[in-house]
C-alpha cells in the first residue's frame, strides 16, 4: 500500500527525529568520553599529589629522628658555664676577699 501523504510526513518527521535523537546520542558519548579522559587524567595527578606526600612524610620522619638522636647544642656551653662558675667559687684566690 502506497504512503498517504499524511503517512510521507509522519515517516519525515520520524526520520528527523531520529537523526536528531542520534545527533544528541554521539554528543553525548563525545562528551562522556571527554569526562572519562579528564576522569583519567585528575586520578594520575591524584596518584602523583599522593606519591609526593608520602615521600614528604617518610622525609620529615627522617628528619625528626635525626633531630632526636641530636645531642643538644647549648649542653657543651653549659657544661662550660657551670665548671668555670665553680671554679671561681672554690678555688681559693679567685674569687673576691672580703677586707
Amino acid at each position: 500500500m502506497p504512503f498517504s501523504k499524511k503517512g510521507k510526513c509522519f515517516a519525515i518527521i520520524r526520520t528527523a527525529a531520529a537523526r536528531k535523537r542520534i545527533a544528541q546520542y554521539e554528543k553525548t558519548q563525545t562528551v562522556l568520553s571527554e569526562l572519562k579522559l579528564k576522569f583519567e587524567m585528575t586520578e594520575q595527578e591524584k596518584q602523583s599529589i599522593t606519591d609526593e606526600l608520602k615521600q614528604c612524610k617518610d622525609n620529615l620522619k627522617l628528619l625528626r629522628e635525626k633531630g632526636n638522636n641530636k645531642p643538644w647544642p647549648w649542653m657543651p656551653m653549659l657544661a662550660a658555664l657551670v665548671a668555670v662558675t665553680a671554679i671561681v667559687l672554690y678555688v681559693p684566690g679567685l674569687a673576691r676577699a672580703s677586707p
